[in-house]
């Protein structure tokens, strides 16, 4: 995965504390070479958060998460901590801050433009008085009607990353931190998976091997007698069905007779893919790096649009050697690994889905049937004379929003600046006196292509500058392109513009946009030429006729964007990465373990060493030692000098008060120094008191009853 963005800027809110989130998320950038501005909010302040236009998320243009717990709005917001579930949660209750959310949400995303990744968190095990399950899906849906914001279930979580022991029910007492470390660990991990997919490119097709891939045998060694759908290859299926739901492409490369795939697909039970889910397919003996060019020629993408996936350690690594761009992943070698292995598989995540995407597999045969009769038309002008292609360029509107935001991530060839665009920012932009955003749909004989280009530009005097162009490749060369410079052209007049200036910059990808900018220049002659743009006069742009450049288009542009689904342009695909987080990192315990050994403690001036005197200040010691990730702890260290702070000191004391079952006032933690002796001190007086007198009054009289030898070693544990 490549991302567009390498700092970014994150703000987190939440109705709990929300600041254990830290270490994950840093650990998370850290591994995969992103910086963070990482700011936290007050506690509880989600609501003045999106509703204030000065607070630190309205002001915040890059990506804010938003952590909601149903329990946290009742409880704080009547002030009464102590009451029970039942007096204080109520479904009525919920239901109506759920309507403020959304409302609040909404007025947000209108006047900022950042993102909005929403998680809605477990509820206490005690408050189990409402239908959680149905109040969280009717918040989502209402959030899934709001441009710009991406809703996160907290089923989610536990699909990934299975945990139980997740609730803290006195860290919740003291500190509204109500969940463990290693529950703000995975948590932290999901948030961040859900922000690198918003800010990364997708990948567009999965190509996948047959035999031993989509079912567990060779079809061509026994037929249906040795070859079957197991549990893990089904699970395997399910998964690609619903990256091809999400608009992904599915492709088929095995070494093999078609007769017999076909068979196979035919004859096999519990088959989920059938053939009319792939777009294209490869089955033959050639190597299938060759084959993967060839099915990146016929659906015109990028190879670095690909992932492959085999059983076959060798190949992947041919895969990976000859089409380094291409991330190839093998599954493990065990078959009950392959459903965990595939879940972390960060690559397949997509952070929303539009009709085009519902739609993507049918758009790209449609385009294989344009192609076929452009080989059969007698001219390039008879094809496209036949196609019956008609133009609709109009201000953006809301319900085209998403599908906007996705087309400046999906189009790398012909996008003039490689600018991409958050839902936030193109609604702030279609808000905007100044500022327009132009969108472009187009239909044929063959059917709708949908919302295939965007162009984004703003008045300045008496010129209006294009800051972005972009189109879909599998709509290029077909004078949709003219017809939009015609209409921009046409726009800027209706303005009262007399120029517009086209700012483009060289991309790695974007070389065809460059190609045609220089032939438009060469056509139309513009009125000045300053660094990185080209400004014409609109008069002339608004009378482009596609005829001046029909005799160029065919041979000079798409020769540029054959080449390049065959070249090796690109960085290659991040494969190592990728695979260690899914054989590795695809845990709660094994992501919390890693966290855990990233973070290293700045520790301050520490006390000489003084060993533990007792079995009391031993065990807390040893909690001191987990919680703050250091070694060798002494009695009189203070928690300060150690790295701690009041996070930290508070899961210490809710760790202390589960090993000894008892209660131990919050105040000890503002009485001075914190050390180790005093914390024991302090669990072993709560441990006293809690014994009544009877109960006392038993344990003098077995002193009582204790011989001198044995009075001594019971003195040696307590001093």
């Amino acid at each position: 995965m490549k991302t567009v963005k390498k700092e970014l800027s994150v703000t987190v809110t939440a109705t709990f504390t929300a600041e254990p989130l830290r270490d994950s998320l840093e650990f998370w950038a850290e591994k995969l070479g992103l910086s963070l501005n990482l700011e936290f909010t007050a506690l509880n302040t989600v609501f003045r958060q999106l509703l204030d236009p000065a607070s630190k998320v309205r002001q915040n243009n890059g990506v804010n998460f938003i952590l909601i717990r149903f329990d946290d709005w009742c409880r704080i917001e009547e002030g009464f901590e102590n009451q029970t579930a039942s007096q204080l949660i109520t479904e009525a209750k919920v239901k109506r801050n759920i309507d403020e959310f959304v409302n609040a949400m909404s007025l947000a995303i209108r006047q900022s433009s950042g993102s909005y990744i929403v998680c809605i968190n477990p509820m206490s095990p005690n408050f189990d008085e409402i239908n959680f399950a149905e109040l969280e899906q009717l918040l989502i849906g209402r959030l899934n009607e709001i441009n710009g914001v991406y809703p996160v279930a907290s089923s989610e979580l536990f699909e990934y990353y299975p945990i139980d022991d997740y609730y803290d029910s006195y860290t919740d007492k003291i500190g509204h931190m109500p969940y463990k470390q290693s529950y703000y660990d995975v948590l932290g991990t999901l948030l961040f998976r859900k922000l690198y997919s918003l800010v990364s490119l997708p990948y567009k097709v999965i190509v996948l091997d047959c035999d031993n891939t989509l079912w567990k045998g060779v079809w061509a060694e026994g037929g249906k007698k040795n070859t079957y759908v197991d549990e893990s290859r089904l699970f395997l299926q399910r998964m690609m069905l619903k990256q091809y739901e999400a608009g992904v492409l599915l492709c088929l490369c095995s070494k093999n007779d078609e007769k017999d795939i076909e068979a196979a697909f035919k004859e096999l039970d519990n088959m989920v893919l059938k053939p009319e889910h792939f777009a294209a397919t490869r089955i033959n003996w050639q190597a299938k790096s060759k084959n993967i060019k060839s099915l990146a020629q016929q659906l015109e993408l990028g190879l670095d649009s690909f992932i492959f996936i085999d059983d076959s350690k060798a190949e992947c690594m041919e895969v990976s050697y000859n089409c380094p761009q291409v991330l190839a992943l093998c599954l493990p070698e065990n078959d009950s690994h392959i459903p965990q292995y595939l879940l972390n598989i960060w690559a397949f995540d997509r952070t929303a889905i539009t009709q085009t995407d519902k739609n993507r597999t049918e758009l790209y045969m449609q385009n294989s049937r344009r192609r076929e009769l452009q080989e059969q038309a007698a001219s390039f002008e008879d094809f496209l004379n036949s196609l019956e292609l008609k133009v609709c360029i109009g201000g953006l509107e809301s319900a085209d929003i998403q599908r906007a935001h996705q087309l400046s991530m999906r189009v790398n060839q012909f996008n003039f600046t490689g600018q991409r665009y958050t839902e936030g920012e193109l609604a702030a932009i279609c808000a905007s006196d100044g500022e327009y955003a132009l969108a472009v749909k187009a239909s044929d004989r063959f059917g709708d292509y949908g919302l295939i280009g965007l162009m984004i530009c703003k008045a300045d005097k008496d010129m209006l500058m294009l800051e972005n162009f972009m189109l879909s490749c599998r709509a290029f060369c077909k004078g949709i392109e003219h017809a939009m410079l015609a209409e921009l052209g046409k726009f800027a007049l209706r303005q009262n513009k007399h120029s517009v200036k086209v700012s483009f910059a060289k991309t790695e990808k974007n070389r065809l946009s460059l190609d045609f900018l220089l032939l438009l220049a060469d056509i139309l002659k513009p009125v000045q030429m300053p660094p990185d743009a080209y400004i014409f006069s609109s008069d002339v742009l608004s009378r482009i006729n596609y005829n001046d450049f029909a005799s160029s288009c065919k041979s000079e542009q798409t020769a540029p964007a054959k080449e390049s689904f065959e070249k090796n342009t690109c960085e290659p695909a991040n494969t190592e990465i990728i695979e260690q987080i899914a054989k590795e990192l695809n845990t709660a315990e094994k992501i919390h373990t890693e966290v855990v050994k990233r973070n290293h403690v700045k520790i301050g001036r520490r006390a000489e060493y003084a060993a533990p005197r007792n079995e009391i200040e031993q065990a807390v010691a040893e909690i001191w030692e987990q919680v703050l990730e250091i070694e060798k702890v002494g009695i009189n260290d203070g928690l300060f000098e150690l790295g701690g702070e009041s996070i930290k000191a508070i899961q210490i004391l809710s760790r202390v008060r589960e090993k000894f079952d008892t209660d131990i006032s919050l105040a000890v933690l503002f009485e001075g120094e914190i050390t180790v002796a005093k914390l024991a001190q302090a669990a072993q007086e709560s441990i006293l008191g809690s014994y009544d007198e009877e109960t006392l009054a038993k344990e003098l009289a077995a002193i009582e009853n204790l011989t001198e030898e044995e009075l001594e070693e019971l003195l040696k544990v307590q001093v």
